[in-house]
């Protein structure tokens, strides 16, 4: 083998061993900006329990804040039954709870879950990725 044809097939597999590289990069940057910090606090006028109205406000905007467009996004029901009710209040605890939200006109499968919990006039927001 002359000295030409070793040094193209060394350039080669450089290259392609370059590729994969920044491949992999890339793949490790995309997982780590997906799994940032997602907690936003928020303040309220009032310390009583956030009606239904006022989560999905609360919640748009905390999308808004962790980088997401909430215009592609619309508030999912939880109740099959009225599809009436967005805001799933815990029973016990009826200062926490969270919203589902889903792809404008896909409501087969929710995007985001907005978790929600109210200290005071304080409400601590946490996003999570969904189905």
């Amino acid at each position: 083998m002359n000295k030409y044809r070793t040094a193209l097939i060394l350039k080669f597999a450089a290259g392609i061993l370059s590729v994969f590289v920044v491949g992999c990069i890339a793949i490790v940057a995309l997982a780590l900006w997906d799994h940032r910090e997602r907690r936003v606090t928020l303040n309220t006028d009032g310390a009583s329990p956030l009606n239904e109205s006022q989560a999905i406000e609360l919640s748009r905007e905390v999308l808004k804040r962790v980088g997401e467009d909430a215009s592609l996004f619309e508030p999912a029901f939880y109740d099959h039954a009225d599809h009436t009710k967005f805001f799933a209040r815990n029973a016990d605890t009826p200062t926490r709870g969270y919203v589902l939200w889903h792809s404008l006109g896909d409501p087969r499968c929710w995007n985001f879950i907005v978790l929600m919990e109210q200290v005071a006039s304080e409400v601590h927001c946490e996003v999570a990725r969904g189905e």
